[in-house]
C-alpha cells in the first residue's frame, strides 16, 4: 500500500517537472502537505500573478512526500505539515520560513444525544476512532504523542480503527459517518466538507500544536525562483494561511 502510494506520487512529480505547462523555463515544484491545499491553492495564484512563474504543487502525506523528494531528488519547495518532518530531510533543506501553526483537535459527528463530549470520552470502550498514519502524515505522529502524553495512550489505541494515509481521507471517512471522531487540524473544520461536524479542543497540557515552514530545497533546479516562493509564503502565504483558520506563530 504505501509502495504504492510512493510510486504514484513519485512519478506525479517526474511528469510535472519541466516540460509541462505553459513555460516550462520557469517552473518550480512544490511539496505540500494534503491538508494544506486549501491556502496553498491560493497561495499558488497569488504567486503566479505576482511574479508569473509557473508553479505546480504535489499534494500527499508529508511523510510519505518526504520519502518520494529523498527517493527521487527532484523538487523545488517542500512545505509539509509540521517542522517535525520538515527537519527529517536535512540538508536537503537549504534554509525555511515559518508560515502558520497547525492545531490538532477531536472531530466528531454530531449526533443527539453525544457521544463523546470531551477527550477522555475517546477511551470509552467501543468509540470508533480514527487517525492519520504517523509514518505517511504530520497529524499521524501528533496523535499518538498526544495520546501518550495523555496518559491513556493504550485504552485510546485500542479504539483506532481507521488509520489514513493523509487527513483527507480521515475526513471523508467521519463525515460519511464511519467513524464517531477523528483527529484533524483545526483548520478543516472551516472547510465545506465538514459541515455537520463539531470540534472538541484537546486539553492544551498534552496537546501538540505544529509549526508549519516553507523549506527551499538543495536540488531545485530553480533556485531562484523556489526562494522567491519561500518568501512568499513567509509574508502574504502567511496571511492567506491566517485567513483559512490558521493561528500564526508568535
Amino acid at each position: 500500500m504505501r509502495f504504492s502510494l510512493l510510486l504514484l506520487l513519485f512519478f506525479s512529480l517526474l511528469f510535472c517537472l519541466p516540460g509541462c505547462g505553459d513555460n516550462p523555463d520557469h517552473k518550480i515544484t512544490v511539496l505540500a502537505g494534503r491538508g494544506l491545499r486549501k491556502p496553498m491553492e491560493e497561495v499558488r495564484t497569488a504567486f503566479i500573478a505576482k511574479y508569473g512563474i509557473q508553479t505546480h504543487i504535489v499534494y500527499g502525506g508529508s511523510g510519505t512526500l518526504l520519502a518520494t523528494m529523498q527517493s527521487s531528488n527532484q523538487g523545488d519547495v517542500f512545505v509539509p505539515g509540521s517542522l517535525y518532518t520538515l527537519e527529517k530531510a536535512g540538508d536537503m533543506i537549504i534554509r525555511h520560513v515559518p508560515v502558520a501553526l497547525h492545531t490538532p483537535v477531536i472531530a466528531v459527528a454530531v449526533t443527539h444525544p453525544p457521544l463523546i463530549q470531551s477527550f477522555a470520552d475517546l477511551a470509552k470502550p467501543g468509540v470508533k476512532l480514527g487517525i492519520a498514519h504517523k509514518e505517511m502524515a504530520a497529524l499521524g505522529r501528533s496523535s499518538e504523542e498526544i495520546f501518550t502524553a495523555s496518559g491513556q495512550y493504550q485504552e485510546i489505541m485500542a479504539n483506532v480503527i481507521i488509520k489514513t494515509q493523509n487527513v483527507t481521507v480521515l475526513l471523508d471517512h467521519l463525515a460519511h459517518k464511519e467513524l464517531d471522531a477523528a483527529l484533524l487540524w483545526s483548520d478543516m473544520l472551516l472547510w465545506p466538507e465538514a459541515q455537520g461536524l463539531a470540534a472538541i479542543t484537546i486539553p492544551p497540557e498534552f496537546n501538540k500544536i505544529k509549526e508549519i515552514h516553507a523549506g527551499l530545497l538543495r536540488q531545485s533546479t530553480m533556485p531562484k525562483e523556489a526562494g522567491l516562493f519561500v518568501d512568499f509564503m513567509a509574508q502574504e502565504g502567511a496571511v492567506i494561511f491566517h485567513n483559512h483558520g490558521f493561528e500564526a506563530i508568535p
